[in-house]
């Protein structure tokens, strides 16, 4: 009877693992799914981060959004290239960091992070710009938002922007940490 459990329980344990039914778990790739929206829909439920950052860019490099696409499209981890890590969006590093603020996610975040708005049209003049060629030949323009991570008041962190393209926004110069995600 012992034989029999030894061989059961990890094997309960095994399948149990893999079955994703919440977040804040490591993910087929080795990353943390960070958020699980319940059920699969347009091709993916969960969104996992990278355990650890790409690397940094100055957030003065005028090609600041292109150099950190590039960075997240030659990214791997765990061999998983069905779903290619992105560049996260606005409201995917919000989520993340916000899994943070709350003490949802594992991982330790730096200071500061960089997402982007993306335009299907050319925004107003006065925000600061990329525009990104996509695969299937359109043009979208890509507004970078950099985010930092406080700790000055509490255990927690708190989300704070640092710049947002707006042309009435300084331009933050310093380095800027690459965690990009994947959904799946």
């Amino acid at each position: 009877m012992k034989k029999i459990i030894l061989i059961i329980l990890p094997l309960i344990l095994m399948f149990s693992a893999c079955a994703l039914e919440i977040a804040n778990v490591i993910g087929p790739s080795g990353g943390w799914v960070f958020h699980d929206k319940g059920s699969y829909s347009a091709g993916w439920r969960y969104m996992e981060c990278r355990p650890n950052n790409l690397g940094e860019l100055d957030g003065d490099d005028p090609n600041l959004i292109k150099n950190a696409i590039a960075m997240c499209e030659t990214a791997e981890l765990g061999g998983w290239q069905m779903f290619p890590w992105e560049l996260p969006d606005n409201h995917q590093i919000r989520t993340l960091l916000s899994c943070f603020t709350y003490g949802l996610t594992q991982f330790s975040p730096d200071p500061h992070y960089l997402s982007v708005i993306r335009h299907v049209i050319q925004p107003d003049p006065d925000i600061y710009f990329e525009e990104i060629e996509l695969e299937n030949g359109d043009t979208e323009y890509w507004q970078p938002v950099i985010y930092h991570m406080s700790f000055s008041n509490s255990a927690f962190g708190e989300l704070e922007i640092v710049y947002d393209g707006l042309a009435s926004s300084e331009k933050y110069t310093g380095p800027v940490r690459i965690r990009p995600i994947r959904r799946f």
